[in-house]
C-alpha cells in the first residue's frame, strides 16, 4: 500500500554542510523563511523538496519555491490516494512530471551563461503561464494550454502588446520543448497553433519640449542618472551597474564592459567606449564626489539601483507628462536620432550604441530624412 503522506522540507546550508531541514509551521501555515535547526528555528535559505514514500522506496523531488512545493505536494497525494484505491497502476518509475517540478529543472539549466535579467524575464514568464493553465501535470498540457496563455499575456499587459504576448509564448513554447513537448507550430505548414503576429513598431523619441519638462523636475542625483541615458544611449543595466572604474573622467570617456560580480554581460558580448560630452561630464565629476561605493549611480547603501525606471514615471507625473510616454529604452532611441540628425555616420551609431547590425538599429531613425546620399 503506499504511503500517502508527502512533507515538505527545505535544503539548506548547515555549518555540517548541507541538509534537509523541516519549515517551521504555525497555525497550519509554512513559513517560507524560517526551518528547524537542533531544536530551535533559524532563518535559512535553500530550496524546498517534497518527499514521500511509494513502494517502499523514497522520493525526493525538487520543487523550487513554497508556493509550488504545495501545489505539488497536494498533487502527489492525490496521485498516491488514487494508486492507493486501485484507480491509478503503481508508476514509481515514470510518475507523471509535475508542471512545477520541470520549471524548477528547466530553471537551474536556463540561468547557466545567461545575464540576470533575461533569467528573470523566464522565470517570471513560466510561473504566470503556470498560474494560468491551471494544470498540475505536463503531460495534461495541450494548444489550448498556450493559446489562453497568450490571450492571458496580452490582456495583462499594461499596453495591451501582442509583441510583449508574443514574447512571452516564444519563452513558454522553450520550456516545452525543453521537456519534449510541441505545442507551437515552427513553420507555416505546421498543424499546431500558431503564435499571433504582431507588427514591429518604430520606438518613439522624446520631443525636446518633454525632455526640458523632464530634467526641470530631476533633483541632483536624478539629473545626472537621466541625462546619462539620454546622451550616452546606455542600457538600463549598463547604467545600473556602472561603475567608477569605467570612467575616466580626465579624459571624458566611459566604457561599458561586463561586470563578473553582478553577473551581468553587455549586450552582443561587445565592450565599447563612449565619448562623454561636455556638459554631462561635468555633472558626473560633481556626481562622483559624493556617490557611495565604486556604483557611479547606487542607492544611499552602495547598492545597484534597480528602481530607475518608476523613479522616471514619478518625475514624469511631477513634470505633467504623461507617465505612459515614459520608459528607458526611449532614452536610447533619442540618443540614436539625435546623433544622426547631427551627421554622425550610420557605423559609429551602431557603435556608440552597441547595436550589432543595420537591423537592430535601423527602427529608430525610420522615416527621417537626414539629406545624406
Amino acid at each position: 500500500m503506499a504511503n500517502r503522506t508527502v512533507s515538505i522540507w527545505k535544503y539548506v546550508k548547515l555549518n555540517a554542510g548541507w541538509r534537509y531541514c523541516r519549515p517551521v509551521e504555525a497555525n497550519d501555515k509554512i513559513d517560507p523563511h524560517y526551518v528547524h535547526v537542533n531544536g530551535h528555528a533559524e532563518k535559512r535559505p535553500g530550496k524546498f523538496y517534497l518527499h514521500w514514500l511509494e513502494n517502499g522506496k523514497q522520493h525526493w523531488e525538487r520543487i523550487g519555491n513554497l508556493k509550488d512545493a504545495l501545489k505539488a505536494r497536494e498533487s502527489q497525494q492525490a496521485r498516491l490516494a488514487a494508486i492507493e484505491h486501485g484507480h491509478l497502476p503503481p508508476t514509481a518509475k515514470n510518475a507523471p512530471k509535475t508542471i512545477a517540478a520541470a520549471i524548477t529543472a528547466f530553471l537551474d539549466e536556463y540561468r547557466i551563461g545567461r545575464d540576470g535579467k533575461t533569467y528573470q524575464q523566464m522565470c517570471t514568464t513560466l510561473r504566470e503561464f503556470q498560474q494560468s493553465c491551471k494544470k498540475q501535470l505536463l503531460t495534461e498540457l495541450d494548444k489550448t494550454d498556450v493559446m489562453n496563455y497568450w490571450q492571458w499575456a496580452f490582456d495583462n499587459s499594461p499596453t495591451h502588446s501582442r509583441r510583449t504576448a508574443s514574447n512571452k509564448t516564444f519563452r513558454v513554447h522553450s520550456f516545452l520543448k525543453a521537456n519534449g513537448i510541441i505545442l507551437i507550430a515552427s513553420k507555416p505548414n505546421e498543424k499546431q497553433w500558431r503564435i499571433p503576429k504582431y507588427t514591429e513598431e518604430i520606438p518613439e523619441v522624446y520631443t525636446d519640449e518633454e525632455l526640458d519638462k523632464f530634467f526641470a523636475e530631476c533633483n541632483a542625483y536624478q539629473l545626472p542618472v537621466y541625462r546619462t541615458f539620454l546622451q550616452l544611449g546606455l542600457r538600463e543595466m549598463e547604467l545600473v551597474f556602472l561603475s567608477k572604474d569605467d570612467l575616466d573622467l580626465k579624459s571624458g570617456t566611459l566604457r561599458v564592459k561586463e561586470k563578473p560580480d553582478y553577473d551581468f554581460d553587455v549586450k552582443m558580448y561587445r565592450e565599447r567606449d563612449i565619448p562623454i560630452p561636455d556638459d554631462l561630464l561635468v555633472l558626473l565629476r560633481k556626481h562622483c564626489e559624493h556617490a557611495k561605493g565604486n556604483l557611479v549611480f547606487s542607492t544611499k547603501d552602495g547598492k545597484p539601483n534597480f528602481k530607475l525606471w518608476r523613479t522616471g514615471k514619478r518625475i514624469a507625473r511631477r513634470a505633467k507628462i504623461d507617465p505612459g510616454r515614459v520608459w528607458l529604452h526611449k532614452f536610447s532611441a533619442s540618443f540614436a536620432t539625435r546623433l544622426l540628425l547631427a551627421g554622425v555616420d550610420v557605423r559609429t551609431v551602431m557603435y556608440l550604441g552597441g547595436w550589432k547590425d543595420m537591423k537592430s538599429a535601423e527602427p529608430r531613425w525610420q522615416g527621417v530624412d537626414f539629406g545624406i546620399t
